[in-house]
């Protein structure tokens, strides 16, 4: 399980918000990784020896991330355009923690130059101990198709793990990527958008009382560890759960309005 982005810098400056990011569960089972993202490699080795990234059993640094207010500040998939500076971040947290650091990134910045073969080279070259790669460019965002087998060439030139991303939505999607890929594992995101027991791809369908169960489950959980004037944080869940019902659109149409928890039990009949 990964925490939303962290920054690096944000951390070194002690800033509040960002370390009530870095909740995490300890469940059995569960490996915490705590995904990092910034562009001055001292603030990822000072943010890793802070003493607040302890209990977490691995590094991850955010190389993919395609959001204009990532990139344009030269972090998240911008370092793909620079790989001597994404080098110096990965050999600075390396020589930081005896936890595996892993790094994920994406085919390449822009259509169609594929740099993401390279990249992985000097990533596993800087000590990187596992890669995940997302199937689509920077310029892409999340459109268009994932290009699995562009990953697969990923794969084929490192000596290191390989995790495939992108599109991956249901077991069917799964097992295809995982042979054309040829990867170590999978990672999925969106595809648990409103759906989140997806994560089972063996599950059996939800029922309608078993969904609002969950969604309750989720409220509950967003209440006690941000409060009742965090709404607006799972706002968007609240959104994609509302496919799962058959009067999806009518329900998103009251949900756009929702201010409160009270308002989303309410859409929802909870």
């Amino acid at each position: 399980m990964y925490t939303e982005m962290i920054s690096a810098t944000a951390l070194v400056y002690k800033s509040k918000k960002t370390y009530d990011m870095l909740g995490l569960d300890k469940a059995e089972g569960i490996i915490n990784v705590v995904q990092l993202f910034g562009k001055v490699p001292e603030h990822f080795e000072q943010a890793i020896k802070s003493g607040y990234l302890d209990n977490f059993d691995e590094i991850n640094i955010n190389m993919g991330c395609p959001a204009p207010k990532i990139t344009r500040n030269s972090e998240g998939c911008a370092l793909m355009k620079t790989p001597d500076l994404a080098r110096q971040i990965i050999q600075a947290c390396v020589r930081s923690t005896d936890k595996p650091v892993t790094v994920k990134f994406r085919l390449g910045y822009e259509q169609p130059n594929l740099t993401a073969v390279e990249f992985a080279k000097m990533c596993e070259q800087a000590g990187a101990r596992r890669l995940i790669v997302h199937g689509r460019y920077a310029s892409q965002g999340y459109s268009g198709v994932a290009d699995w087998h562009a990953i697969a060439r990923v794969v084929q030139a490192v000596n290191i793990p390989v995790i495939a991303n992108g599109d991956v939505v249901d077991l069917s999607a799964a097992q295809k990527c995982l042979e054309i890929t040829g990867a170590n594992g999978l990672m999925i995101g969106r595809a648990l958008f409103g759906s989140p027991w997806k994560i089972n791809f063996d599950m059996p369908t939800m029922t309608e009382n078993e969904i609002k169960n969950m969604i309750s489950k989720h409220i509950e959980y967003q209440r006690k560890l941000h409060g009742e004037g965090s709404f607006s944080e799972i706002k968007k869940h609240m959104l994609f759960y509302c496919d799962n019902f058959k009067n999806s659109k009518e329900l998103k149409l009251q949900m756009i309005h929702a201010k409160t928890f009270n308002d989303a039990i309410e859409i929802l009949e909870l």
